[in-house]
């Protein structure tokens, strides 16, 4: 459902640590230090090969360093290398069995491959380590939604945004575990909050359009609403996800034509779900708009 993006603050410290890197040219040196430092400002570029490469050299200087697997584990996760950054991160925690980052993010990893168990022992450690660490908090609300336990999951939202009510990612959350539970109000009210506080999350945006173009209670349904939530999404990322729910806000406005427009070239281009998109062709064909209940595992 998310981007992994926890203990990546470390890199805002690029500005002091270039200090650092330019004393060290300035008398040659090719300190471990520099070497994670210039790893720092490839990533922050966006160039995470070459902060990989950077990260690996840092390594050979000094093999034991914990933070350089771990901020290596993480640009190699950024190239969707998940085996090279769990174990990365499994040796940053190997060599310093209190890395809470390492922790949070391999936790993550296991979350994204089903090992649900896995994913909570992690986190029960990074909590155990730091018990306020919310980061854990949001990685563990995200598994117990996995697992379908939306109460649990809703608890550790409340935990997170008990101590940081601008969390935008959290409200989002919580947002899919209301949704699940049928509590549309709530979850409609959580995503409106998660769209003001990140205007960029598209997938608040996404789940906000359909549920307001789809939802069973006439009440909670808004077709104009879902159009602008809708038409910001795609805007954002043109996904399949994001066109679908466009074309769902479309049929709920009686714009048939547009959304069967937009279905048809989901259908000839979609792998996943395919059989659930013809049903949706066929609805918006025969002029008919969507009402559904969740249907599939974290997506909404």
């Amino acid at each position: 459902m998310k981007e992994i993006n926890v203990y990546t603050q470390n890199l805002k410290k690029v500005f002091f640590l270039s200090i650092i890197s330019f004393t060290c040219f300035l008398i040659g040196c090719n300190s471990e230090t520099s070497a994670i430092n210039r790893g720092h400002r490839w990533y922050d570029r966006g160039k995470f090969n070459n902060a990989v490469q950077t990260y690996s050299h840092a390594l050979k200087i000094n093999p034991s360093n914990p933070d350089a697997y771990y901020f290596r584990g993480l640009a190699k996760y950024k190239l969707q290398d998940i085996e090279g950054a769990e174990a990365d991160f499994s040796m940053a925690i190997k060599l310093n069995p209190t890395h809470i980052g390492a922790y949070i993010n391999r936790g993550h990893l296991f979350n994204q491959r089903n090992e649900f168990d896995k994913a909570l022992s992690d986190c029960n450690k990074a909590i155990g380590l730091s018990p306020n660490e919310y980061r854990a908090y949001l990685v563990q609300a995200e598994v117990w939604f996995y697992k379908r336990d939306f109460d649990k999951s809703i608890a550790d939202c409340n935990f997170v945004l008990k101590n940081n009510p601008q969390m935008a990612v959290a409200y989002r959350d919580r947002a899919d575990a209301f949704y699940w539970k049928l509590n549309y109000s709530e979850a409609t009210r959580d995503y409106l909050k998660a769209v003001e506080l990140d205007q960029k999350d598209s997938f608040a945006l996404n789940n906000l359009a359909w549920i307001l173009a789809t939802c069973e209670d006439e009440k909670i349904r808004d077709g104009k609403e879902a159009l602008v939530f809708a038409r910001k999404a795609v805007d954002i990322d043109p996904s399949f996800a994001n066109l679908s729910t466009l074309a769902a806000a479309y049929a709920e406005n009686r714009m048939f034509d547009e959304a069967v427009k937009i279905m048809k070239k989901i259908v000839s281009g979609e792998k996943d779900q395919k059989a659930q998109k013809e049903k949706y062709l066929k609805f918006f064909q025969s002029q008919k708009p969507i009402r559904e209940k969740p249907v599939a595992r974290g997506q909404i």
